[in-house]
């Protein structure tokens, strides 16, 4: 990839995710190739090369698909993997795939909301080749747990199988969860075996770019087999007084200034987040403006703002939404956007001036580095950034990556009333985006959380039929954690003071 600097050097960060046996799966990053000791077309020893060609549904090459490559020992993942993105004619290669005993190699392309999958063979010198086209694909994740006591199983086999030629396979980490992305569009048989349990079968209806939540309960050899007691319950009635209109802004940026800064997912985040929130009767009408890449100017994320404000009512909400970089100058956050096709920043101090004056309840949901910045709250740690691309902007004037902070309620969106503040990370955190799961992390949990359709998702924990931003929060953070091993931790302010505020019902 060519750097071309602007008036503000960038400097993207980009590292390989740590290997993840018990996942089963290694999760690709960057667009490099995995060139191994000699890289070229002469494979190294113990190694050979795959070729291989991404088309669409037409027959036409696809260029900038997502390839990604996993290779699957006998009972488990070998943990080798990588990622690179197909060219101008759709073509791609990986050098230097090391040969494993029994061993196959999956190979993933993903392309907005299509997906195409594909297992091979590499031989010791020999050269692979692969044809992928693409179809309309979904996402599936979910947790394997003990039906008797709740607990995540580790290490079960999650097998999603739509026909005799399409199966992918997981096995579950210690917190039990799997994930498939790019599952095709229509039914899957999902089989879940492991030693001591019964086999579990389900089936499940993937849609084109949804994202399905499916938790798998397993029964133990040998104890009797659960049966269910007919009961009848009343239908809960939401606790949302919500009437009014939703005003939205949704901001999402991949393409900055200059060619070494852009982000992958930032727009699929916009169109993820709409798409769950838009399916229910709360967002029937709602006044939405969304601004992507060059659009997504500093000017224009002000001048929505007013427009939105202008046309609130008191008993309505306001609701924004951004994904792309963030930048910590000396302990202020700033999102990154575009101004004069250059680099712009909206600062902490700035975005509380375009809201101020808000006549009704408002909802802020950051996915970018060192959003807690917005929302308060920070910790005093320095973040050693692993897993894959972060969405920070080290370019900015007086980026201070080393900055420690400390709690402070005096900052950012605090300094307002009657809100509601999500941040991915805090002030001194970075926040990553996923291949795996095509989505900024913090971003997938909240829509996770949020459901598709038009009912409330998992988030909703008290079964209202309402999804609140305190409940969205309370349901992504612990699983940002998890998934980040602690570096990411997902922050919220709630200076909202009529109960929960609504964001789906």
């Amino acid at each position: 990839m060519q750097n071309r600097f602007g008036k503000k050097a960038f400097f993207a960060i980009i590292i390989v995710m740590a290997v993840m046996l018990s996942l089963g799966v290694m999760i690709g990053c960057g667009s490099s190739s995995d060139s191994g000791g000699g890289g070229g077309d002469t494979p190294d020893p113990g190694t050979g090369n795959i070729y291989g060609t991404v088309y669409d549904s037409s027959g036409l090459p696809v260029s900038g698909a997502k390839i990604v490559y996993e290779q699957y020992g006998q009972y488990a993942s070998a943990g080798k993997g990588s990622t690179v993105y197909s060219d101008s004619n759709g073509e791609f290669t990986f050098y230097n795939v090391p040969v494993i005993e029994f061993g196959n190699v999956l190979l993933t392309a993903t392309y907005g909301n299509t997906a195409s999958t594909e297992v091979v063979q590499v031989t010791d010198g020999g050269s692979t080749t692969a044809t992928l086209s693409t179809q309309p694909s979904g996402t599936l994740s979910g947790e394997v747990y003990d039906a008797s006591n709740s607990s995540a199983l580790e290490g079960a086999l999650v097998d999603a199988v739509q026909d005799s030629n399409v199966t992918l396979s997981y096995y579950t980490g210690s917190n039990g969860s799997y994930t498939f992305a790019g599952l095709y569009e229509g039914n899957h048989t999902v089989n879940v075996t492991l030693s001591g349990y019964n086999q579990t079968s389900c089936t499940v209806t993937i849609t084109e770019g949804g994202y399905l939540t499916k938790d798998i309960p397993m029964v133990a050899e040998g104890s009797p087999t659960p049966t269910s007691t007919s009961t009848t319950s009343p239908t809960p009635s939401p606790t949302s007084t919500f009437s009014g209109k939703v005003h939205a802004l949704f901001v999402g940026i991949c393409d900055y200034p200059g060619s070494g800064s852009d982000l992958d997912y930032p727009v699929a985040d916009v169109n993820g987040m709409k798409a769950n929130l838009t399916s229910s009767a709360m967002w029937k009408n709602a006044e939405i403006i969304t601004l992507t890449d060059s659009n997504a100017t500093k000017s224009a994320i002000a001048n929505a703002i007013s427009t939105l404000k202008s046309n609130a009512a008191s008993n309505d909400l306001f609701f924004f939404y951004f994904s792309g970089h963030g930048s910590n100058s000396s302990g202020v956050a700033s999102i990154v956007v575009w101004e004069n096709s250059d680099f712009g920043y909206i600062d902490e101090s700035e975005l509380n001036g375009y809201v101020s004056g808000m006549p009704c309840a408002s909802a802020f949901y950051f996915d970018s580095c060192h959003s807690g910045g917005f929302v308060g709250k920070a910790l005093t740690k320095v973040v050693n950034g692993k897993k894959m691309k972060a969405k920070v902007y080290t370019g900015a004037p007086g980026y201070d990556p080393n900055f420690k902070g400390t709690f402070n309620p005096t900052k950012g969106l605090n300094v307002l009333t009657n809100l509601v503040g999500v941040s991915a990370s805090t002030l001194a955190e970075l926040s990553w985006e996923s291949s795996s799961i095509g989505h900024g992390v913090f971003t997938y949990y909240v829509m996770e959380g949020l459901g598709t359709g038009a009912t409330a998702g998992p988030a909703d924990k008290d079964g209202s039929g309402v999804v609140s931003a305190e409940e969205s929060y309370a349901y992504c953070s612990p699983k940002v954690v998890t998934w980040s091993s602690g570096e990411q931790n997902p922050q919220m302010c709630d200076n909202y003071t009529s109960g929960s505020l609504p964001v789906k019902q």
